[in-house]
């Protein structure tokens, strides 16, 4: 190649794809987010609102952990009698409202009872009456109706239990009631 050549080269551009304002960004939030979760944590507490660091943890002496204990089981015993009161409250309460309803139920039952008597005794008076009747009509019936008018042409009729007896000559005769 000759120098002229060489004096008239252009360099070929070259694109960046990360700029410089992207990257200085990126720089910038990931150095706020570290103050922020130090100041945050307690790094520095009490500074711009960050929280105390908790105290390093503390051994119990046995004696304390066993006074823990029996107040521990002391309140779950305190709750266990005042479950046990509840229930027993409830199920009182539940006795008289049942007890409640079993009485207004009787009530009822007993004026429906009553109610049933009257009627039975109504109905029971209605059916003797209505047997009276009958008993009358029937009664009168015998007494009113003459034998002619029930076997007219026939001659006298007589009423008997038993069959009537007939004479030796094929007659009918009155039966008295007596065989002999």
């Amino acid at each position: 190649m000759a120098e002229s050549d060489m004096n008239s080269y252009t360099p070929v551009e070259t694109k960046e794809y990360a700029s410089k304002g992207v990257a200085g960004s990126a720089l910038g939030l990931a150095i706020g987010g570290l103050s922020a979760a130090l100041l945050g944590n307690g790094a520095l507490p009490g500074i711009l609102g960050g929280r105390p660091m908790p105290p390093p943890p503390e051994f119990l002496p046995r004696t304390e952990a066993a006074l823990m204990q029996q107040l521990a089981d002391k309140n779950s015993e305190i709750a266990k009698m005042s479950a046990q009161e509840f229930a027993v409250a409830k199920i009182d309460e539940l006795r008289r409202d049942l007890t409640a309803r079993i009485d207004t139920n009787k009530d009822l039952q007993t004026a429906v009872n009553m109610q049933q008597t009257a009627l039975n005794a109504t109905q029971s008076a209605a059916i003797a009456c209505l047997q009276n009747s009958v008993n009358q009509i029937f009664g009168s019936f015998r007494l009113m109706v003459p034998n002619a008018n029930v076997a007219p042409g026939w001659g006298p009729a007589y009423v008997s239990p038993f069959p009537p007896a007939t004479a030796s000559n094929g007659t009918v005769t009155a039966n008295t009631g007596t065989n002999g």
